[in-house]
């Protein structure tokens, strides 16, 4: 197997995230609405409150590799202000709150234990990317961060 390969399988083996019934009655498909979040978390906002702004929803885990090699990209992102960053994780909110603490994220972290938002969006594996338009239709579904700088227009430092 060559090393890409490896890391390939690497990457998505990284954890399974929670399984929620998912009704998948909405298209995940570029220019179509975007779903909306909905969890018990009291930090998480509801997307159609960001209208007029991009937004990117990053779905992570603390114990995942490439999402925690992704944060430096995040707080630039997050820096830069092209986009309100909005990331989502099933784990418990005392590990989300030392996580976040530690590693210096300034922006909405949601916690979805139920899996709710990871059924709507049709999470599969982690680092999992979406941009939102500012009418609220997905730009980019299961993008990359390299995507997500490139629609936004934010030159790489």
């Amino acid at each position: 197997m060559s090393r890409a390969s490896w890391l390939l399988v690497a990457t998505a083996a990284c954890h399974t995230p929670p399984r929620a019934q998912a009704t998948h009655d909405h298209p995940l498909v570029h220019g179509a609405p975007a779903p909306e979040i909905a969890t018990a978390d009291a930090r998480s906002v509801p997307l159609q409150s960001l209208r007029g702004q991009w937004v990117v929803l990053d779905f992570w885990e603390s114990t995942c590799d490439p999402c925690v090699r992704d944060v430096p990209r995040l707080i630039e992102l997050d820096a830069r202000r092209a986009a309100t960053l909005v990331s989502i994780t099933p784990e418990a909110s005392d590990e989300v709150r030392e996580f976040v603490a530690n590693h210096g994220m300034t922006w909405r972290v949601a916690t979805d234990r139920a899996g709710t938002v990871h059924a709507a969006f049709r999470v599969d594996h982690y680092p999992l990317y979406f941009l939102i338009d500012p009418a609220g239709r997905l730009a980019c579904v299961h993008c990359t961060l390299d995507q997500i700088f490139e629609a936004l227009a934010i030159p790489e430092i």
